[in-house]
């Protein structure tokens, strides 16, 4: 691989890296803990597994950080997606099948950018371990 193709391959493995480490950085399970959603009495091991998805991407985003910047990146979160703004005050369940559908959306997104970081192995295993979780976390909601 030449050096025009290794700085191309470095910097596409970053973008990708990049893209996820936004996705967890803006938690969408976050934002709904803190939009005040109307939980019943029977939702709360659906909010026990919302609190947990929040709490792995808080973890993950420090850990992509981390991955990033050894890949001499520089993290880069865009603005938050105004779209999410729109689910405060809301039921529970609502919002966890909202949860859902971002969660799989990013999981194509996270499995569209592989290519990207084949060339790349510790940025392939990050991505890897981002979609295994995504996978376990869409999984989980499906329980409510």
């Amino acid at each position: 691989m030449n050096s025009d193709t290794a700085t191309k391959t470095h910097e596409q493995a970053i973008a990708a890296l990049n893209a996820a480490f936004a996705r967890r950085y803006h938690s969408v399970a976050q934002y709904i803990l803190n939009a005040d959603p109307y939980v019943s009495p029977e939702d709360k091991d659906l909010l026990r597994r919302i609190q947990a998805i929040a709490e792995y991407d808080h973890q993950e985003a420090e850990r992509l950080s981390d991955i990033i910047e050894d890949l001499d990146g520089v993290p880069f979160v865009p603005p938050f997606d105004h779209e999410v703004a729109e689910w405060n005050y809301l039921a529970l369940p609502h919002l966890a099948a909202n949860l859902a559908d971002a969660l799989r959306t990013q999981l194509k997104q996270c499995e569209k950018s592989m290519p990207s970081v084949e060339a790349v192995p510790v940025a392939r295993k990050a991505l890897l371990d981002v979609s295994a979780a995504l996978r376990k976390q869409i999984e989980s909601l499906k329980a409510s």
